[in-house]
């Protein structure tokens, strides 16, 4: 059936009495909000391609309205109907975006995730979800955002990024997800934010991140990431944000980061990075006020020269404390030098 066609049907069923195979009409699922909590009497309900219009006699998607059922009837939240739990959006009867941040969701996040087969934008972030990462993910080939920060979701990162050709944004911050990355996860051409900070994932970054192309901002903080910080990186000409902060690399920076264009940001504290630090860093274009260099609390070692005195006359925030910097420091270095260990510069 064409799109065409379908539209067709579903316009004619919505003004008749009855709605395409699968489909339920929202005015046959009501239940008094006091007993089940479908929606509240009196209540309309939108789909937004129908021009915003506002009807109860609309069509809806019997696996999507399931799934929101699941959802909802494992929260805590008793100020809103199912229809209006979060911030919802239908197109021709299909759930099209779900924002329930912060709903007090507490349930297994289980399969039912893959209902959500025409869903662009889910937001579940700040809730109670539990389990693994279900590979129904898979299913959802329309995503563009996916926000699953803040939860108690305990598993690998499963291998089932192939289908999710157009996502763009991708945060699982604040988990408990471990193991390594899979390689499905750098074939999101699309992919423009990665956000997996605060995880238990381990091992190393694999060449295969260059292949992120439209990567703007990156987040691996807060894991257990070894080796060497992979060159490939430098090779995301739009990544602007990289924060590799609070893992165990060890190694040189690599020399390359200071000739990337787009950089305005960089957090690589708290690892065991050893070497100079590139004199290159000192050539990066980052804007005044905003941009900052975090190489706090590692091994690194040598002098320094005068290369980073223009970015502190920027004001460009820089932190070189906890490292085995010797001297003489440059004049500009001094103020923001913070402690050294210098035992073994002389």
């Amino acid at each position: 059936m064409t799109q065409m066609n379908f539209l067709f049907l579903f316009l004619l069923s919505t003004l008749t009495a009855r709605c395409p195979d699968g489909y339920l009409k929202v005015s046959e699922i009501y239940v008094d909000s006091n007993s089940d909590g479908i929606y509240n009497e009196g209540e309309k309900f939108r789909d937004s391609n129908l021009n915003d219009m506002w009807d109860n006699d609309l069509c809806l998607f019997e696996d999507d309205y399931n799934a929101i059922r699941y959802f909802y009837s494992n929260s805590d939240n008793l100020f809103q109907s199912l229809l209006t739990f979060g911030e919802q959006i239908w197109e021709r009867g299909r759930l099209v975006s779900w924002i329930c941040n912060g709903c007090d969701i507490k349930v297994n996040l289980s399969d039912r995730i893959g209902s959500f087969t025409k869903i662009r934008k889910l937001d579940l972030a700040k809730n109670s979800l539990s389990g693994k990462l279900p590979d129904s993910i898979k299913k959802l080939r329309e995503i563009e955002y996916l926000n699953l920060q803040q939860n108690k979701i305990d598993s690998v990162l499963p291998n089932i990024f192939s289908n999710l050709k157009k996502l763009r944004y991708l945060n699982l911050r604040g988990n408990k997800i471990y193991g390594t990355l899979p390689s499905s996860l750098f074939n999101l051409k699309n992919l423009e934010s990665l956000n997996l900070v605060y995880n238990e994932l381990s091992g190393k970054i694999p060449s295969s991140i260059k292949q992120l192309k439209k990567l703007e901002y990156l987040n691996l903080g807060g894991n257990f990431f070894d080796k060497q910080i992979p060159n490939e990186i430098t090779e995301l000409k739009h990544l602007s944000i990289l924060y590799l902060f609070k893992n165990s690399f060890t190694g040189p920076i690599p020399i390359q980061l200071g000739r990337m264009e787009s950089i305005q940001k960089i957090s690589l504290a708290d690892n065991r990075l050893s070497g100079e630090i590139p004199d290159e860093l000192g050539d990066l274009n980052m804007k005044k006020n905003f941009g900052s260099i975090d190489l706090s609390n590692n091994l690194l070692s040598g002098t320094l020269s005068n290369s980073m005195c223009r970015l502190i006359e920027s004001n460009i925030k820089i932190n070189l404390s906890g490292n085995l910097i010797c001297g003489p420091y440059p004049d500009c270095i001094l103020e923001i030098l913070g402690y050294q260990d210098v035992t073994d510069c002389f």
